[in-house]
């Protein structure tokens, strides 16, 4: 029986090339970030309105609520909104409860679904970034 040869991989004297890849990939993104970055400047555009409408409303008053009084709201009236209702209720513990907090989530998502469906995933998730907003 002869004992299995090992060899050792050889030494890389190269630089890694990962600074062309990532220029190279950046450039070819740049023009996809562009309807991404539109949609959530113009949904942000009055987005700090006032006036709530009905839906928002209750999303506000359901996001108050603790985790125990959504799960049991959602046994009772809106069970298909108990995932955005959760969401939400972490959403505006960590940010807000302002009119632009409550916004905030669906302007992200209409622009993250605008890449998304425009180019592709990765451009989707860039997209539905938060904005670093003054506050």
């Amino acid at each position: 029986m002869t004992a299995a040869r090992t060899e050792t991989p050889p030494i890389r004297t190269d630089p890694p090339a990962a600074a062309p890849r990532m220029r190279d990939r950046a450039v070819r993104l740049a023009p996809s970030i562009l309807p991404g970055v539109m949609m959530l400047v113009i949904g942000l555009i009055g987005a700090d309105r006032a006036v709530l409408s009905w839906d928002e409303v209750a999303t506000a008053d359901v996001a108050r609520r603790s985790a125990a009084q959504i799960w049991h709201l959602s046994h009772t009236v809106d069970g298909v909104f108990a995932p955005y209702y959760l969401a939400m209720h972490l959403w505006t513990s960590v940010v807000g409860t302002t009119v632009l907090d409550l916004r905030l989530p669906s302007i992200m998502a209409l622009a993250g679904e605008l890449g998304l469906r425009l180019f592709n995933p990765a451009t989707g998730l860039v997209a539905s970034m938060p904005p670093d907003l003054p506050g």
